[in-house]
Parts: C-alpha cells; structure tokens; sequence
C-alpha cells in the first residue's frame, strides 16, 4: 500500500479545477432575481443568424466571406492543428503496434566459391512487427492529453469568435451600404423635386405672375 501512495505522490502536475464563483454581493442590489453563472459556449456555432433578416443579397455576401476569408482559414486550420495533437497525445494511453513489409530479391554471384547453385537468384520477405506500450505511472501522457485537450478546446473558441466577428463585421457593412445607399436615393428625390419646384416658379415668371425674387 505504502509503494502505491509514493507512486500516486510522484504523478505530474496536480488535477485542475475550476475556480469557483461564490455568491453575488448583498451590495449589488440592481443584479434581478434571475443573476447566474456565466456559461462560456463560446465554441458552439451560431448558425446562420443573419437569415432573419430575410435577405438574399445578405446572404450571399455571408456565404462569400465565409468561404473566403483568410483569417477565418487560418484559425479553422490552427484548430484542426490543435484537434491532431490532441489525438496524438491521447494515443499514448494505448499499445502501439508496428508493422512494416519488406521484399527483396537476391541473385548468387556466378563466381560463388563455395556449395550451393551459382547465379541463383531468390527472393526474401520480412514482416516485423514491433510492440511498445509505455505505463503512465507518473502521469505525463495523461496531463499532455489534458494540455492538448485543453488547447483544442481554446482554438475552437477562438476559431468560432473569428467566424462570429467576420459575420458581424459583413451585416454591419452591408446595412450602413444599404442606409447609404437609401440616403442617396432620398436626396437624389429631394433634387428632382427642387428642380421640378424651380421649373414652375420659372414657368410662373415668364408668364408675368411671379417675380424675380421668387425665382431667386
């Protein structure tokens, strides 16, 4: 028993545990009823928000950034990166099993000076296979499998903040194109009007019924 606790007393790094959030203050009276626990879901993806708006123009441009930007390629690509590490860190918690062919062909020289056939020629096939498992006792493969878990998870979260971030900043650009755009379109009318207004004050004039001043 007392070679199993030594054992256990020699495992690497202690176990990680969350930091824990005691109860809200009295003091912070405006917090409702209803105050919880924040729960980080930061790696879950969001879904096509942005359809609410029912715009196909929107859509497309959503689509198009998505498939295109190269930030949103690189975070994705240092998260599969982080995903693979993982994997490889968790294999070490299993046997690993070797196995390779080898085929080669061998020809006698004609000028063998001793017994057997010269000039033969023969082939030779070899498959090794080779065994290792490594036993954890101190722990180190299983806080690499907690490190690398742990990595993955944070470049999953930085992967979908990049995605929401590129979404975000894409329906921002396209609704202050589309203000603009309605801005423009208004003043465009507003001219039209006030050349329309001028053209019967001027009409008015020539016909001795309004004065140059009102034409002004």
């Amino acid at each position: 028993m007392s070679v199993l606790i030594l054992m256990g007393g020699c495992t690497v790094g202690p176990n990680y545990r969350r930091p824990e959030v005691g109860p809200v203050p009295q003091t912070y009276s405006r917090i409702p009823d209803g105050w919880k626990t924040a729960e980080p879901q930061a790696h879950r993806p969001k879904g096509p928000w942005w359809e609410i708006f029912q715009d196909s123009e929107l859509n497309r441009l959503e689509a198009e950034a998505m498939a295109a930007n190269q930030n949103l390629k690189a975070a994705s690509a240092r998260f599969a990166q982080a995903r693979a590490v993982a994997d490889a860190a968790r294999s070490g918690l299993f046997p690993r099993l070797g196995v390779s062919f080898q085929a080669v062909e061998q020809h006698d020289s004609e000028n063998r000076p001793v017994g057997g056939r010269r000039g033969q020629t023969y082939d030779v096939f070899t498959v090794p296979f080779d065994l290792s498992y490594e036993v954890d006792l101190w722990g180190r493969v299983r806080r690499s499998m907690e490190s690398a878990s742990a990595q993955a998870e944070a470049f999953a979260d930085d992967a979908e903040a990049a995605k929401l971030s590129i979404q975000a900043e894409v329906a921002a650009d396209y609704f202050t194109i589309r203000t603009l755009d309605a801005e423009k379109a208004l003043l465009l009318s507003t001219i039209e009007v006030y050349a329309k207004s001028l053209a019967l004050v001027r009409n008015r004039r020539a016909g001795g019924v309004a004065f140059d001043l009102d034409v002004a």
